[in-house]
């Protein structure tokens, strides 16, 4: 009858590597995000329409919550009439800055996030 085993240090020593990896592989992934973030906000500066340079002021980038589980960044065109820049009105053809910034980098993420995804798993 054979009988195999599985050391509990192994399993101890597998769990703590797994652990460093995910703590390398977040501040990664966090630091992918706020990098495209940051890319996005500049194409979309870079794109918005110019009269008198309020709504290209007005972009600005946060990360948002408090979830450590979340990487998460924030866009935002807070000038009050960016929606209608963006999106049009009955009287004016849309003019989008922020959405197709978004477009552009938002492959890049994922692309990026693949790599982290794949350099962690190759780890173990």
């Amino acid at each position: 009858m054979n009988s195999s085993g599985i050391d509990a240090s192994t399993l101890n020593a597998f769990a703590d590597q797994l652990e460093s990896k995910s703590t390398a592989a977040e501040f990664l992934v966090r630091g992918a995000v706020r990098k495209t973030t940051q890319d996005i906000a500049a194409d979309a500066k870079a794109n918005a329409p110019v009269d008198t340079g309020n709504l290209r002021n007005s972009i600005q980038t946060s990360s948002a919550g408090s979830n450590a589980q979340v990487a998460q960044g924030v866009i935002q065109a807070r000038a009050d009439y960016s929606k209608f820049v963006e999106f049009g009105t009955s009287r004016q053809a849309p003019q989008p800055f922020l959405g197709p910034a978004g477009d552009k980098h938002l492959p890049k993420l994922q692309e990026a996030v693949g790599q982290v995804i794949g350099k962690l798993v190759e780890g173990l």
